[in-house]
């Protein structure tokens, strides 16, 4: 079952065909009200909620079931980076957690795979295109660096 959270389906049916023949239904695709006016869908208040209450286990669970981009928009709207970082690292499945982070704000991509241990980073990493896994991983290593060298 596709994740469409934030989508209602409304069914117009068609009228006939040049034979008169009564053609089938087709379903548009709508936004709720909630997007086009720019607020968080429900679930991104209801995931920072769960957050704040630390049911960990709970918040896995629901991302579990959302899309990449979903899950991206909860991430990018936190104000905390180390909220954003906490509820990107409940991510179980790498291969969910690899498109999430494409969907990512670049600098939360760096902060994010630059505090991942190896072991999670690196089935992140593979997930991505090439070039976009060179680019993270790059900026990654430059930002370490910098914070190593502020340090002496």
């Amino acid at each position: 079952m596709a994740c469409a959270l934030d989508n209602i389906y409304k069914k117009i049916p068609y009228t006939t065909d040049k034979e008169g023949q009564h053609m089938s239904m087709i379903v548009v695709d709508e936004p709720q009200n909630s997007m086009e006016t720019n607020h968080s869908p429900m679930y991104v208040e209801t995931i920072r909620r769960l957050y704040l209450k630390g049911a960990n286990a709970q918040l896995s669970r629901i991302l579990g079931k959302l899309l990449p981009g979903d899950i991206a928009m909860v991430v990018n709207s936190s104000e905390d980076i180390d909220e954003a970082t906490d509820i990107f690292d409940l991510i179980t499945n790498p291969q969910q957690a690899g498109e999430t982070l494409k969907e990512l704000d670049e600098d939360l991509q760096i902060h994010i795979i630059s505090t991942c241990t190896l072991d999670r980073a690196v089935p992140i990493l593979e997930i991505l295109p090439p070039d976009t896994r060179s680019h993270i991983s790059c900026t990654a290593r430059m930002a370490a660096a910098a914070v190593v060298d502020s340090g002496r």
